[in-house]
């Protein structure tokens, strides 16, 4: 029914925006995560699209419920783009097939969907981390999310402030 419906793009998005948006954009986290799910935190690029980050069951669910919500709201997307995550490449085929919508209109981005890198606090457990990065912008990371960065790591794992964050998603 309003799954055929074409995009009809706006152009440019400027933010803050001066008018309002003709599009509509739907953003949505991935279900729970294998490594989620063993309270593990982890960020480094080159491992977001190891199988061990993959959805476990229940996150499968998760992402079910959400298409199902989608459909019932009857807001299908016209295009999904996903990050090269894993969990988000599982979660993009669940909407995909959920939805009916066509693999040319699933659309991988590279980088601008990546999670926040937390340096050496990669890979330890989500629910001690979690606080002490929340704890450490509230403290630090000033009205701009300038300050504040995680404590470097030697694998190559980057160590973002929010502001680094904040510039990728713009330029999503």
């Amino acid at each position: 029914s309003g799954y055929t419906t074409p995009a009809y793009a706006g152009g440019l998005v400027q933010f803050p925006p001066t008018k309002p948006f003709l599009n509509t954009y739907h953003l949505m986290r991935v279900g729970e995560t294998m490594l989620e799910a063993d309270d593990i935190w982890s960020t480094n690029p080159l491992f977001l699209t190891n199988r061990e980050d993959a959805l476990t069951p229940r996150g499968q669910e998760q992402v079910i419920a959400a298409a199902n919500q989608l459909r019932t709201a009857n807001m299908a997307p016209t295009i999904l783009k996903y990050s090269l995550a894993a969990a988000c490449i599982d979660t993009s085929n669940l909407i995909g097939r959920q939805l009916n919508i066509g693999r040319d209109r699933l659309v991988p981005e590279f980088t601008f969907q990546d999670p926040r890198a937390i340096g050496a606090w990669d890979m330890l457990s989500k629910s001690e981390v979690t606080p002490a990065v929340w704890a450490m912008d509230d403290m630090e990371a000033g009205v701009m999310g300038t300050n504040a960065r995680p404590p470097p790591n030697e694998d190559g794992t980057p160590h973002e402030t929010l502001a680094d964050q904040m510039t990728r998603l713009r330029q999503l």
